[in-house]
């Protein structure tokens, strides 16, 4: 049994196709140029919207098969497990009262709260995985810039996420997600994009679709060779 696409890719081709449709009829004759920039500023921005929404619902369904029935934390990446360790005991804070108060003994206190927490299991390789949400990742970066998708990813064992997008799409997948973000924030901070025709929006939507592509192979690759193939199928597909 092979790749097949996660239900995150095919709610975000759904949205495009919806943006594509808009788009067209914007073309239609006779349409008032002014209903026409309407409809491309709104494409650009319900098509980074779409982007951010995949993103936050893949994230949950990696998040879901990592956590399902069978999968022990020795399975799980180990930047994904400390991560989620230390953010749920939230250990920097401990470490930075620490540094300004130089407490040991309240520093030690601190950290024993560790014990209590329902990631604990995430420590013992033999433990079934705890329950983890998408947004325990995401931690507040779900916006798909370049920097939170570098961050975000290798988050759950994936260092270099641009390296493999690039790799997967035969072309810069940093120039292709900025070309992309470079037109919703003209957008908004000018209001109005001159020079953009809804062919220009299409092809940059088309683009973007190869991108998430890309992001959901290398979600499947990565999550199948640590939980079983039939786990992507139940929870990510």
């Amino acid at each position: 049994m092979g790749y097949k696409s996660s239900q995150s890719r095919k709610s975000f081709e759904q949205e495009l196709t919806g943006h594509y449709q808009t788009l067209r009829l914007a073309d239609i004759k006779p349409v008032d140029p002014r209903v026409r920039q309407y409809v491309i500023a709104s494409a650009i921005f319900l098509g980074h919207a779409s982007l951010e929404n995949f993103i936050k619902d893949l994230f949950d369904r990696i998040c879901k098969a990592f956590s399902s029935t069978g999968v022990r934390a020795r399975d799980l990446p180990e930047d994904y497990r400390f991560f989620i360790l230390s953010k749920s005991s939230n250990w920097e804070s401990h470490f930075l009262n620490f540094q300004a108060s130089g407490d040991e003994k309240k520093l030690l206190g601190s950290l024993a709260q560790t014990l209590k927490s329902p990631k604990i299991p995430l420590i013992d390789d033999d433990k079934q995985t705890p329950s983890i949400k998408g947004s325990e990742i995401l931690a507040g970066k779900g916006y798909p810039s370049q920097d939170n998708l570098e961050k975000i990813f290798s988050r759950i064992g994936i260092p270099k996420i641009f390296n493999e997008i690039s790799a997967v799409l035969k072309t810069d997948g940093k120039l292709l997600l900025k070309g992309f973000s470079d037109k919703r924030t003209e957008l908004a901070h000018n209001a109005v994009m001159p020079g953009t025709s809804t062919v220009d929006v299409i092809n940059e939507l088309k683009k973007i679709e190869r991108f998430v592509a890309a992001l959901d192979r290398i979600s499947y690759k990565h999550v199948t060779a640590r939980v079983k193939q039939k786990t992507w199928f139940s929870e990510v597909c």
